[in-house]
């Protein structure tokens, strides 16, 4: 499943080839197919079964999903009746192989001045993402879709780079949340009595 997940260079904007919004009106199934470009799904209403590689993926509302290019998807299950959702179809070059994954809690954003090699690493997106706590990923979604009907395709690619922030942080702010709450249950186990 690790071979599958996003590894995103951050010196290389991804490029927007198509992106909408989709609802389903009858029977409809994910494509048979292994597209040459990278997928994103984000789940509005409703419920999607989609198989990547023989991985069995169910969508649920505000959940964001990744499928990487090269890799044989399809469905088996029909699309709930009435589910909805926005998609982007992209490319992005993956990441030279010296690169490194970006270290936790450091953001590009955050600092002044880059030096040289600063941008040789890449970030990792989650195949999944669990989004109802926040509407950030659907308001890039919207500004991604309306800035795409638009032929302003630079700027639908910065939105979905914005998109790629949210999902990479908070990975890292459930992986540090997950550790601390891990080293408190060690310590009560351990002290208990």
């Amino acid at each position: 499943m690790d071979k599958h997940l996003l590894r995103i260079p951050c010196n290389a904007m991804p490029f927007v080839c198509e992106a909408a919004y989709s609802i389903n009106r009858g029977v409809m199934y994910h494509a048979d197919r292994t597209a040459p470009f990278h997928v994103a799904i984000y789940l509005l209403r409703g419920s999607m079964e989609i198989i990547e590689d023989g991985i069995s993926y169910r969508l649920k509302p505000d959940q964001l999903f990744f499928l990487k290019s090269g890799v044989h998807c399809w469905g088996e299950k029909p699309f709930e009746q009435g589910a909805a959702w926005f998609y982007a179809h992209f490319y992005c070059a993956e990441p030279a192989a010296h690169m490194e994954e970006l270290p936790r809690g450091i953001y590009y954003e955050t600092k002044v001045c880059l030096d040289r090699n600063a941008d040789e690493k890449y970030i990792v997106l989650p195949k999944q993402t669990d989004c109802s706590q926040t509407g950030r990923i659907r308001k890039e979604f919207e500004r991604l879709l309306d800035a795409h009907v638009h032929g302003n395709i630079p700027q639908a690619s910065v939105h979905l780079w914005q998109i790629f922030l949210i999902c990479a942080r908070n990975v890292q702010e459930d992986t540090a949340e997950n550790a601390y709450v891990r080293q408190i249950q060690e310590y009560i186990r351990g002290h208990y009595s």
